[in-house]
């Protein structure tokens, strides 16, 4: 049996997001840095998910696993965030959380699709 390549990215891509999530949060609250930062790591993320799947499949493929990706951050991710107690600012902790949920979501899935299409895109040439 063979596993889809596509599968295979979206399942590393859900294991690196968790782990920018969890420990970041971590590590922003030790080091006192702020936990948004890390949000470069997954624009990244996106971007190389995107490339690696271009070069298996198409953008139809790229788009659904930016998408769960994205969807998988904006929600599990977010939770152990807060259960990790990451280090934001006050008007970082008041804009996210007067914030509706399905805005947070939707914007990350938003930025997880651009970001992997650019990767699909940098990968294609």
């Amino acid at each position: 049996m063979q596993i889809n390549p596509v599968v295979v990215f979206i399942i590393l891509g859900l294991v690196t997001v968790t782990l920018i999530a969890t420990l970041g949060a971590a590590a922003s609250r030790k080091y006192n840095f702020r936990y948004s930062l890390f949000a470069i790591a997954s624009f990244l993320l996106y971007t190389v998910v995107g490339y690696c799947i271009g070069s298996k499949a198409n953008m139809a493929a790229v788009v659904i696993a930016s998408s769960v990706i994205g969807l998988f951050e904006s929600t599990v991710c977010w939770k152990l965030c807060l259960r990790f107690r990451a280090n934001m600012s006050m008007e970082e902790q008041q804009v996210i959380m007067e914030m509706p949920a399905s805005f947070r979501v939707i914007l990350t899935m938003v930025a997880a699709v651009f970001c992997g299409m650019l990767g699909y895109l940098i990968g294609s040439n």
